[in-house]
Parts: C-alpha cells; sequence; structure tokens
C-alpha cells in the first residue's frame, strides 16, 4: 500500500493565528493527533506542526503556572491582612 492510498486528499489544518482551542477543537472533532501548520497567505507552506502530545505538554504547563500565580496571591493576600 503506497502513502497516497493511506493518506486523506482532504488535509485539515490550522494557522498561527488560531487559538489553541481551536486547534484542539479540529483534533477533536476530526478524531487526528496531529495538525499541519500552515500560513494562511500560502496554505501550501507549512509552518510547523501541533501534536496532541504538545498541546497536552503546553495547557499542563499554563495549568501549573495558572496555580502557582493563584498561591502566590493568595499569600500575599493573607500577609496584607
Amino acid at each position: 500500500m503506497s502513502v497516497l492510498e493511506v493518506g486523506s486528499s482532504r488535509l485539515i489544518v490550522t494557522y498561527p493565528d488560531e487559538l489553541i482551542s481551536e486547534a484542539a477543537s479540529k483534533m477533536l472533532r476530526y478524531d487526528i493527533g496531529r495538525l499541519p501548520v500552515v500560513d494562511r497567505a500560502d496554505p501550501g507552506k507549512p509552518v510547523g506542526y501541533l501534536s496532541r502530545r504538545v498541546m497536552a505538554a503546553r495547557l499542563r504547563g499554563f495549568h501549573n503556572d495558572t496555580m502557582r500565580t493563584g498561591m502566590v496571591l493568595e499569600r500575599e493576600r493573607h500577609s496584607d491582612s
């Protein structure tokens, strides 16, 4: 079997200016694990790709940063009292 036979001619892509949530929605809707990132002005020009693993790591980092910021703010609030 060739790559052409297995692959899809209808490529689902995302753009550098799209939100991560939009890209994640496409991945879930189409049940795909990787999403090519292409130039919006030239959709034939790939500029990178997103994978579920990369997105999950970024979201974990965001969550951890948010939790740390919340803890710092909570400590500062209590020390001001």
